[in-house]
């Protein structure tokens, strides 16, 4: 039920449909100067959410920087999290079709082969309608994209139950314990939902960011001031994160 709950309302929350619901008020309201106000909120709403300088600065200030990979330390096991890694296309069995958040998996084969890890936890089950019925779902491909570049089966561990954030921390805790240090591999805007959620179930981590939403709106031109649809779609995950971060904490996650 709260998985439910709070993907509906985290829609309504979220800039399309805090725009949409200002649209529906201008259709029902027959107020001529309430018309006025709530299509010119309409249009500031849409420019503030697609200018590319406003969710720079937004990124910056959320996200964590990158980590260059010859600085960072030697880790026994690193925990990657689903979640856009794969998309839907079929191009037939044995082959990959990567997603929007595949630098996730891309990371960590690039990490084992600079003998940076030496065990790689693919975390994350499926929750889609219909996903029943494939023959792979997300966890499955990203461990097929790790075989196929090199890495050995007996090197992946794959945690197929977790439906969200606090289910990688809590079901990846089941299947591995407690042990040495380990790292997180995440989307930077990503990373400090996940964070709260490993530390909240005892592990000893470190986080490693990566696809920095940041790096692709941070130049500063003419085009910074015209609205774009990537700036939305940037503007929408910051959102969807500070409202999971809100929902985690009144179910008492993190």
């Amino acid at each position: 039920m709260f998985f439910v709950i709070s993907k509906t309302l985290s829609f309504i929350l979220k800039p399309l449909g805090i725009i949409l619901i200002l649209g529906f008020l201008l259709i029902l309201t027959k107020n001529r100067t309430k018309q006025k106000r709530l299509t010119f909120s309409i249009l500031i709403l849409l420019y503030i959410f697609s200018n590319p300088i406003f969710i720079g600065f937004l990124s910056k200030w959320y996200e964590p920087g990158t980590i260059p990979i010859k600085k960072l330390g030697h880790f026994e096991t690193a925990v990657v999290l689903t979640g856009g890694i794969s998309n839907d296309s079929e191009y037939g069995a044995g082959f990959v079709g990567l997603g929007n958040q595949a630098d996730r998996i891309w990371q960590a084969l690039q990490l084992y082969r600079e003998h940076k890890i030496e065990k790689i936890v693919i975390s994350g089950g499926e929750w889609r309608k219909g996903y029943k019925d494939k023959p792979m779902i997300e966890n499955d491909i990203a461990r097929l994209f790790l075989i196929k570049n090199g890495v050995p089966d007996s090197v992946i561990v794959q945690e197929k139950k977790s439906r969200n954030t606090y289910e990688n921390a809590l079901e990846t805790q089941k299947k591995i314990g407690i042990t040495a240090k380990i790292l997180v591999i995440t989307t930077s805007f990503h990373c400090k939902r996940a964070e709260l959620c490993f530390k909240k179930q005892g592990f000893k981590f470190q986080m490693f960011p990566v696809n920095a939403e940041q790096s692709e709106v941070s130049s500063i031109g003419i085009n910074s001031f015209l609205p774009s649809s990537l700036a939305f779609r940037q503007t929408d995950l910051l959102f969807n994160e500070w409202i999971g971060l809100l929902f985690y904490k009144l179910a008492g996650y993190v």
